[in-house]
């Protein structure tokens, strides 16, 4: 599979129960910038629209080792969608 860009990956990969470290290294493998792919999985963070067991790391500019937990995937999708048009304008 291929993704037009590091939101695409996000949005089809966020809630695949891998770490935000294990996405970016594998957005590495598509061509794509796996430290983007962190950047944008902490703004999801600071938005409180995502959750790990072990999110104090990511805060500390080094990814998380737990999977990815949202208590309303469907506003954290909308939110990526909305992120991803607001880098391409």
């Amino acid at each position: 599979m291929t993704y037009s860009n590091e939101y695409a990956y996000v949005i089809s990969n966020i809630n695949s129960g891998k770490s935000p470290e294990q996405l970016a290294q594998e957005a590495q493998t598509y061509g794509l910038d796996g430290n983007k792919v962190l950047n944008i999985i902490q703004e999801l963070f600071q938005e409180g629209l995502l959750t790990s067991p072990n999110v104090s790391s990511l805060y500390k500019n080094q990814a998380g080792t737990g999977r990815l937990i949202s208590s309303d995937w469907d506003k954290a999708f909308s939110r990526l969608k909305q992120l991803e048009e607001e880098q391409n304008k």
